[in-house]
């Protein structure tokens, strides 16, 4: 686990954990206070998802960040 941003916002703080690790996806346990749903999802799914407003705005922001920690080819 590595801590890659921490930034606050006007209201509120963010902190962008890295985590590169093999997982059962059914078996998170999620704060239903910070998180609505999680899943798997290709980049370009990811991207969709982007588009149409379907995740959080903050994503977008980040995106291309992620992905070059990622060293994901796209």
């Amino acid at each position: 686990m590595e801590l890659i941003l921490s930034f606050k916002r006007k209201y509120d703080f963010v902190d962008v954990w890295l985590v590169k690790q093999d997982f059962n996806i059914d078996e998170l346990i999620l704060q239903e206070e910070e998180v609505a749903e999680a899943k798997w999802a290709t980049i370009n799914e990811i991207r969709s998802l982007m588009k149409t407003g379907e995740l959080a705005t903050s994503i977008d922001i980040y995106f291309d960040m992620f992905i070059n920690l990622l060293d994901y080819p796209y």
